[in-house]
């Protein structure tokens, strides 16, 4: 039985939700006393077990009642706020998340946490340092690469696009042929605009996706998939494949003379959320629009209200908050039919360290469940553990080798191999885009198999279980 027939199962013996009956329910955020230009999600300890926050740029001046100046982070947890430091001396324009906790602001400012820094600057964790003798106008574009690397790119006489290595800023060429940037998950540089798209090779910038001019708004998707706003017979959104473009819905209609797209989030299910300056039809700029593979549908209709949606940000916590620059908003959209997690029964130790399970991807239909062990042995097997059914089966009533204190947590209706590499290992659950799963709960658990220099079970040790819901949203 395979792990998509194992839900498949449960959707044919199980009474479950309808996706019919869940909707999306927003909800302003407090706190912020002035304009959201950007937000990003934000881990503030890496792979550490604090959950990621929502990070947010813009032109407001407190957070919660704290003194932000440009910058701060909200904790879905607690709804709380935090500060860095003083913040910044002017506004945020731009925030890229990076490993480790830290994270960089572009903006217009001169100084961060009172340390000169012109017009961009890196949160260490600790405190604000500035990047090399920073940028020489307001930086507006800003992205990570694959390898850790800052894009940043500005429009003076000419857009210039720079790399940011850790060490410096090296400019691509002496100006680049479009005005929107983007990184793809391969680390390939692309600038869209006027003339089409167009790709960096280290050394010069070549045509890149033909066929397409006008190129306003680039996004890169999984699957190494290109979103943009383009035109060659009328003005229209489209993806493309790496061989082929293929148009989404009707013409567009530029709503204003900024961006015809502002920002775009691919959500759970693989549907995509956009927001930006255009209409189909409806009264009124600044849309907020939901492509689901066939057709195009109202977002929770504007969460701002008559202001433009400027940052969108879907957190793992399956809520998708959004920012206007124009009405000085911060929302959320969220589930009532939320994918959910919660721990049901404590692992044991192996001599790697505490086995321990945690989710990375919650189980929402249309999109894959993932779950990371981590503490685990240097050379081990482990087994991928689901079920419908809690247990409380010590190991060592299983198996000889079974540790005491050991439990098998889950009543293995499947179980997969996988191997631990570098003391962690992760597991993966294809969940259908099936609105009869909505509301299905399942286990998941890992269980530890060491080995001893000649290849022999040495000990059989467990992490903690998983108890999951699966959503929709």
């Amino acid at each position: 039985m395979t792990r998509i027939a194992l839900l498949g199962l449960a959707a044919a013996t199980l009474v479950t939700e309808s996706r019919a009956q869940c909707s999306l329910q927003a909800a302003a955020l407090t706190g912020l006393d002035g304009a959201v230009y950007t937000s990003a999600a934000w881990d503030p300890d890496g792979a550490g077990p604090l959950p990621p926050r929502l990070l947010v740029g813009g032109s407001f001046t407190t957070a919660g009642g704290l003194t932000a100046n440009g910058v701060a982070a909200y904790d879905l947890q607690t709804g709380s706020w935090s500060v860095f430091g003083t913040g910044v001396s002017g506004a945020v324009y731009c925030v890229v998340a990076l490993p480790g906790g830290s994270f960089a602001v572009g903006g217009t400012f001169a100084s961060a946490g009172g340390v000169p820094a012109n017009n961009v600057a890196l949160w260490t964790g600790t405190g604000w340092a500035a990047l090399g003798a920073g940028w020489p106008s307001p930086m507006t574009v800003m992205l990570g690469a694959p390898n850790g690397e800052l894009l940043a790119a500005h429009a003076g006489a000419s857009f210039v696009v720079s790399r940011w290595d850790g060490v410096g800023w090296t400019t691509l060429g002496s100006s680049a042929p479009g005005v929107h940037l983007a990184v793809t998950d391969t680390g390939d540089i692309l600038v869209g605009g006027w003339s089409g798209i167009w790709r960096w090779t280290g050394t010069a910038w070549v045509p890149h996706a033909s066929g397409v001019t006008h190129a306003w708004s680039l996004a890169t998707l999984p699957g190494g998939r290109l979103f943009a706003a383009v035109s060659y017979l009328a003005p229209h959104f489209a993806i493309f494949d790496g061989t082929t473009w293929t148009q989404l819905g009707g013409t567009i209609t530029r709503g204003y003379s900024g961006p015809i797209v502002s920002d775009v989030e691919v959500l759970p299910s693989g549907d995509l959320a956009v927001s930006g300056f255009f209409t189909f039809g409806l009264p009124g700029p600044g849309h907020f629009m939901r492509w689901n593979g066939s057709t195009w549908t109202p977002l929770g209709g504007n969460p701002a209200g008559n202001g433009s949606i400027t940052t969108l940000t879907f957190m793992p916590e399956g809520q998708l908050f959004a920012g206007s620059a124009l009405s000085n908003y911060l929302g959320r959209l969220a589930s009532t039919c939320a994918a959910q997690s919660a721990p049901s029964g404590a692992g044991c130790a192996s001599t790697g360290g505490a086995n321990a399970l945690a989710v990375e991807k919650l189980p929402w239909i249309g999109s894959t469940y993932r779950a990371r062990a981590t503490g685990l042995p240097a050379v081990a097997l482990v087994t991928e553990v689901y079920g419908f059914s809690p247990l409380a089966l010590p190991l060592a009533s299983v198996l000889p080798q079974g540790q005491p204190g050991c439990l098998l947590h889950v009543w293995p209706d499947f179980i997969d191999l996988t191997i631990a590499v570098a003391g962690t290992a992760t597991t993966e659950l294809v969940v259908p885009a099936a609105s009869s799963l909505v509301g299905i709960g399942f286990h998941n658990q890992m269980n530890v198999f060491e080995l001893d220099a000649t290849g022999t079970i040495a000990a059989v040790t467990a992490s903690n279980a998983l108890s999951l819901t699966v959503g929709a949203f």
